[in-house]
């Protein structure tokens, strides 16, 4: 389906601007990458309003995308692309909270778009890993070759005392993305469970920023 291409030619754009990046432990979502990951316009006069909002996106006129992006609800309230860029948005301001009910939107008219999920799992690892773990898994049984994912994966399942599960998860990044070697190499080395593994304790984890 043309919508299935679509997301996973977005989720492979996510994949490029993410790939090498490890900020407190974890591969993020950069708010340079917000824009590149906007979603791609379809034709119509929605998708014309959609490609204005992503092209307003890039040059961080994020008030006029926001507006354009509205314009487009108005017209079609079930336009997920149009849900996920008003997330990109938010995610990309610092505003986590709005982009999760931007991103929830998204989802709730197509539960399988795995860049929604994929940002969800980014906003969620901090302050609830356990939820981020369960999303990164659900990305993998959408998408199988999803190096950023496991990579992400990996790291929360260590912190959570996973850590043979962690290490696979981690060397399965590396097989799908060679260039993720150093990253993993850093994972293995440095990361250490924050929890015992047959405790049910939930321990806090480093926050995260957006960063290059």
């Amino acid at each position: 389906m043309r919508r299935g291409a679509d997301a996973a030619a977005r989720l492979s754009r996510v994949q490029r601007l993410l790939a090498g990046a490890l900020t407190a432990g974890l591969a993020t979502f950069t708010a340079c990458g917000g824009p590149g990951a906007a979603a791609t316009a379809t034709t119509s006069s929605a998708g014309q309003m959609l490609s204005l909002a992503l092209r307003d996106i890039r040059a961080t006129d994020y008030t006029t995308a926001r507006a354009e992006l509205n314009k487009v609800l108005k017209q079609d309230h079930s336009s997920y692309l149009a849900y996920y860029d008003l997330g990109v948005i938010d995610q990309t301001l610092g505003k986590d909270q709005g982009a999760l009910a931007e991103y929830a939107q998204a989802l709730a008219i197509d539960d399988k778009f795995v860049p929604a999920l994929y940002n969800e799992a980014v906003i969620t690892s901090s302050s609830s890993p356990g939820v981020a773990m369960t999303l990164y898994q659900a990305i993998i049984r959408l998408q199988p070759m999803a190096p950023t994912a496991y990579l992400n994966l990996g790291i929360l399942e260590i912190r959570a005392g996973q850590v043979k599960q962690g290490e696979n998860d981690l060397r399965v990044a590396e097989q799908q993305d060679p260039g993720l070697a150093a990253n993993v190499r850093t994972a293995l080395k440095n990361l250490k469970p924050t929890k015992s593994p047959n405790t049910s304790s939930t321990s806090s984890t480093t926050s995260t920023t957006a960063g290059g």
